[in-house]
């Protein structure tokens, strides 16, 4: 019988309400979470003939360790942790899943974050765990600029989902797009414009070779007095700088879904940890209509090519 290994938590959680999709004919091996170790991995998947994948990184040497895989859906939309040129050579169909659950969900967490930087929430919840009673101004919404980095799917849900609050809007991107201007949007193709005309960054990028650590120093630096909202990919932005950069800048703030490493290791706890840092376990798209739509849409696909 073949062997199909899963090792998202998502799918862990929505296991019981897709089970109707299993096929007879399929073993199905769920870990319940992510498997940290490469040797685990590959012990895991030696006899599989298909992986519904999370965030494990999946090259050369796992690959070559799964004589029987014939299929690998990642449980999610970015491949930066796939060998997949290798997967093509080897002749293993490789597939992405995206929800507009998930999209929905990630825009929602955005204006979370957005409305506990404008309330701070943050501090409250530190002093108050103090046994501090303090009080701070809250910004109201139309004082606020939010600079949008990236014009896909998610920047135009966040948007949609704000811009009855009273927020101003601004928008980068590599040429300008008929959604935003037909809202009246100003559009930029320049980064360091959009900072310096905005309190709020939010990122909306995939991470490839044009976007991995597009936030350098030289933009990091600009942030005082600004938040940066990253519910993307983590490589997105430069660490060791915004490591310096949050030190060393008046109230620069970062709220984050995604890190280096998932779960993280020593230097992204350094990081969480600071004060003007508030970071949540990559759930933007962890509500379970988005976990049904991406594991029974990954069930289909495996079932299909085997």
């Amino acid at each position: 019988m073949k062997k199909v290994l899963i090792t998202p938590q998502g799918f862990d959680f929505v296991s019981e309400d897709i089970r109707y999709l299993f096929a007879k004919d399929l073993e199905y091996k769920l870990t319940g979470g992510i498997i940290e170790s490469k040797e685990r991995l590959i012990s895991n998947l030696k006899d599989c003939s298909g992986l519904i994948i999370g965030s494990e990184i999946v090259d050369k040497e796992v690959i070559d360790s799964a004589k029987s895989l014939k299929v690998i859906v990642r449980f999610g939309t970015s491949t930066e942790n796939i060998d997949a040129n290798y997967l093509k050579e080897k002749n293993i169909q490789l597939h992405t899943i995206k929800s507009h659950h998930t999209v929905k969900g990630v825009a929602r967490l955005c204006l979370s974050f957005l409305l506990i930087y404008l309330n701070n929430i943050l501090f409250h919840f530190r002093d108050n765990k103090d046994g501090l009673w303090t009080r701070y101004m809250n910004s109201d919404p139309e004082q606020i600029t939010v600079g949008l980095v990236g014009s896909g799917d998610i920047s135009r849900e966040f948007f949609h989902v704000s811009s009855n609050m009273g927020f101003s809007f601004k928008y980068f991107s590599r040429k300008e797009k008929d959604y935003f201007s037909n809202k009246n949007i100003e559009f930029t193709d320049n980064l360091d414009d959009l900072i310096s005309s905005s309190d709020v960054i939010s990122v909306h990028l995939p991470l490839n070779k044009d976007t991995e650590k597009l936030f350098s120093n030289k933009h990091l630096n600009k942030f005082n007095n600004k938040l940066l909202i990253n519910t993307s990919r983590a490589g997105i932005v430069d660490h060791a700088s915004l490591r310096d950069n949050i030190n060393t800048l008046e109230n620069f703030y970062y709220f984050t879904d995604v890190l280096e490493n998932e779960p993280p290791k020593k230097t992204d706890l350094e990081l969480i940890q600071h004060p003007n840092v508030f970071s949540t376990s990559h759930v933007g798209g962890y509500s379970k209509s988005a976990l049904i739509d991406v594991a029974s849409s990954s069930i289909k696909l495996v079932n299909k090519y085997l």
